[in-house]
């Protein structure tokens, strides 16, 4: 039988689910990483309850230097937290320079000659952030002379993505993200070249390059190889001991 206070138990509202924090990375001044880091901050510290001050150490603290610099001389107070978001804002949160940087992140993407699955799905990886971006801001539909220029830069695979599409000259950059959606759904990435790449540190004078990696996997193949017959040699001594 259930006692009084299990049967009128009630389930926890999701409104008092408590959530895992965001992370926040430092904000480093780039354009293209303002309205990330900034809606983020105002989620996390800014909309919340804590004291002004507070929410200045925690701003300061995600800025890195050369951002922190354009606030560090401003006092320690609710005023100077205030002052300090107006500069930020006015600084790094001009729509006209951000949609700039996401532009010009598009036409930095280099010319893949090749069909390579890695190197397209890292073209379009880095595309379709900004593209994303761009639409997020209501900018994208003034970007559509952009579409026939990024296309040119896949000369390797421009066949496969316009073949049997008529009017794709006018194409806009849905129906670009589109065909490369389907490229990349029949050709998948090669895991062994790109999905357990090899990081070397920041710090590490190493840098790894296709070759090395073949040549780490082969290594490491003959160290499991050999393993495994010193333990099967071991178990065939201890056998024959007790035999």
């Amino acid at each position: 039988m259930l006692s009084l206070d299990q049967s009128t138990a009630k389930p926890p509202s999701k409104g008092n689910v408590r959530m895992p924090k965001l992370v926040i990375t430092k904000y480093d001044g780039t354009y293209e990483k303002w309205l990330s880091f900034w809606n983020k901050f105002e989620a996390e510290i800014d909309s919340t309850d804590i004291p002004p001050v507070t929410k200045f150490a925690h701003l300061k603290e995600l800025l890195e230097s050369n951002v922190c610099e354009a606030i560090d001389g401003l006092p320690f107070n609710s005023e100077g937290y205030e002052r300090a978001k107006n500069i930020l804002k006015s600084n790094h949160g001009k729509t006209s320079e951000i949609v700039q940087a996401y532009i010009d992140n598009i036409n930095a993407l280099p010319v893949i000659s090749g069909s390579q699955p890695n190197e397209i799905h890292k073209f379009w990886q880095t595309l379709n952030y900004n593209v994303q971006s761009l639409e997020t801001l209501g900018k994208l539909s003034g970007c559509l002379s952009m579409v026939r220029g990024v296309l040119d830069k896949l000369p390797g695979i421009k066949a496969d993505l316009v073949n049997g599409k008529p009017g794709w000259q006018d194409w806009g950059f849905a129906e670009l993200m589109r065909a490369l959606e389907e490229w990349k759904a029949i050709h998948p990435m090669d895991v062994n070249e790109s999905v357990h790449e090899i990081s070397p540190s920041p710090h590490s004078p190493y840098v790894f390059g296709p070759h090395d990696r073949r040549v780490l996997l082969v290594l490491l193949a003959k160290i499991v190889s050999t393993r495994k017959k010193a333990d099967q040699s071991h178990e065939t001594r201890v056998f024959t001991a007790t035999a």
